[in-house]
């Protein structure tokens, strides 16, 4: 029995890899700093994007009054408001920012350009202003997509509604300044181009130009089923979207519908005129397997993580586990042109699922998702305690051959959820999510309010 594993078996709570003879000052994967903010009754949604010149940008909702670092920001109408918050690599404060008004808003999704500009995308359910800017309510829940300069102050705020429902989840952003944003519907919808139309349920694309103005919208169509678009990413003249449908069929934009069966996650990708390229299930399993996460690798492939129940087969050949109960955190590559290179189950006894996922300037990828039990990842293992039923945060960043460089896993008796992964300029790796309870992120217990609160780690590349 190796090393390495008698260390996962013995349940530890870090995995490192060394260099060889060279000492590193600060070992990959060590707790550079971590913050941890807000009140929520439960799970938040963040987004979480890394900053070229170091450091991240974080978003979410909070509710009532909260402090990301820079003060006290207020709660009109002691209610839920979009928050955005970015830190330096050295985890201090640069800028923070409260958005909304006597309603409920959120903002579900963050969007980084080279010089530091970020790109916010939520919703909001009555109308509210931003710098000066007055987004109009036309539904019952409207999607926005805001501009900040590189010190947080709004430059641009779209708002797209309707008579329905309209909600933006995903944002990324495009080599001309632009942004790519997407999301769900439901009934009337106005996407800035054309006439308003009526869907009965689906998702939209919508390609933004640096002022903020629509160039052109796809339309997923999901027919009889759900369809949420949980991730967007861009490279060059490629744009993919992720998401998952309970849609016996679902519509892309291409000349052939996508069967599907369960609730299960799909890609499709685009060219930068909003072309559809590609789109193929993720996988065929027991339950179908669920998508949460996308990004693009240097040489235009793309890897995605997310949850598998039982064996499954994402086109390499069937994945077995050893209880088909369990869900799984899993790893899928495929090439430019949508052909398998790699597929990898991680898991084992217990529940795990991955939900973000960052390619680094190596080659590597990092993962974070939630764990309850034991998870290996080739020679690293982690364990949450045996009496561990809620969830934990695990996070896993590994080489171009998929090796472990180091291992990680936050948590108590209580539930804590790694949502997101970004990685910066610099290499460093952030985590975003949410948690409840007393947790040591590496530097220490964190004082628990007793309420969901949202959490922002740096470790060391």
């Amino acid at each position: 029995m190796s090393i390495l594993r008698l260390l996962g078996l013995m349940g530890l709570s870090a995995f490192f890899v060394g260099c060889g003879s060279e000492v590193a000052e600060t070992p990959s994967g060590t707790t550079l700093w971590a913050h941890r903010f807000g009140r929520g009754s439960n799970i938040e949604p963040v987004g979480l994007a890394g900053v070229e010149s170091g450091g991240v940008i974080v978003t979410g909702r909070h509710y009532g009054e909260v402090n990301l670092g820079g003060g006290m920001l207020p709660a009109p109408g002691n209610n839920y408001q979009a928050y955005v918050a970015r830190y330096d690599g050295e985890g201090q404060h640069v800028y923070s920012r409260s958005f909304g008004d006597a309603f409920a808003e959120m903002s579900n999704d963050v969007a980084v350009l080279p010089d530091g500009s970020a790109f916010l995308a939520g919703s909001f359910n009555f109308s509210f202003e931003l710098d000066g800017i007055t987004l109009p309510y036309d539904g019952s829940d409207d999607a926005f997509v805001a501009k900040l300069d590189p010190a947080g102050k709004v430059v641009w705020a779209q708002a797209f509604g309707g008579g329905g429902s309209q909600q933006a989840t995903a944002i990324a952003a495009m080599p001309d300044g632009g942004a790519i944003v997407a999301g769900r519907l439901l009934g009337a919808t106005d996407l800035g181009i054309g006439n308003p139309q009526e869907y009965s349920v689906g998702a939209f694309v919508i390609r933004l130009d640096a002022k903020g103005t629509p160039s052109w919208v796809q339309i997923l169509r999901g027919g009889d089923g759900l369809v949420n678009v949980e991730d967007i990413a861009v490279q060059g003249d490629a744009i993919a979207v992720v998401g998952n449908s309970s849609s016996s069929a679902l519509d892309v934009g291409l000349d052939m519908e996508l069967v599907m069966a369960g609730y299960d996650g799909f890609v499709a990708t685009y060219d930068l005129d909003g072309k559809a390229r590609w789109a193929r299930r993720v996988g065929v399993g027991t339950f179908g397997p669920r998508v949460k996460g996308v990004a693009f690798m240097a040489d235009g492939g793309l890897v995605w993580t997310g949850e598998a129940d039982g064996n499954v087969d994402f086109g390499g050949g069937v994945l077995p586990v050893e209880n088909e109960s369990d869900s799984n955190t899993y790893l899928l590559e495929l090439d430019a042109a949508s052909n398998h290179r790699r597929s990898v189950l991680y898991g084992g006894e217990g529940f795990d699922r991955g939900q973000g996922i960052a390619v680094t300037a190596g080659g590597g990828v990092v993962l974070t998702g939630e764990m309850i039990g034991r998870m290996s990842f080739g020679e690293a293992s982690v364990a949450s305690h045996e009496d561990e039923y809620q969830g934990d945060v695990f996070v896993a960043a590994l080489d171009a051959e998929r090796n472990p460089v180091f291992v990680r896993r936050f948590g108590d008796m209580s539930l804590q959820s790694g949502q997101r992964v970004a990685v910066d300029g610099q290499g460093r790796v952030y985590v975003a999510g949410s948690a409840i309870g007393v947790v040591d992120f590496g530097q220490g217990p964190t004082v628990a309010s007793g309420y969901f609160e949202t959490f922002v780690v740096a470790l060391a590349p």
